[in-house]
């Protein structure tokens, strides 16, 4: 049993630096893919046309969880 953990002990650096060098090489490639598209290209009318109100954010994202909250509350979660 004592050697078993030795032997992952032992493993543990090399596999935490092969997750660092896989991140290190997703975050060039990203990188890299990002200034090799070309120069920046101005977004279309359409992407800028829709704006959301608060009433619109009220509407879509915060009023479900009061919901939620109020359901919970009355529930005696």
């Amino acid at each position: 049993m004592i050697e078993a953990d030795a032997a992952s002990s032992r493993r543990r650096p090399i596999v935490v630096a092969a997750i660092a060098m896989a991140a290190a090489a997703a975050i060039s490639l990203a990188t890299s893919r990002g200034t090799a598209a070309g120069p920046e290209v101005a977004p279309s009318p359409r992407a800028t046309e829709y704006l959301p109100s608060i009433s619109d954010l009220m509407i879509a994202t915060i009023q479900p969880r009061h919901e939620r909250l109020q359901r919970a509350e009355q529930d005696g979660n």
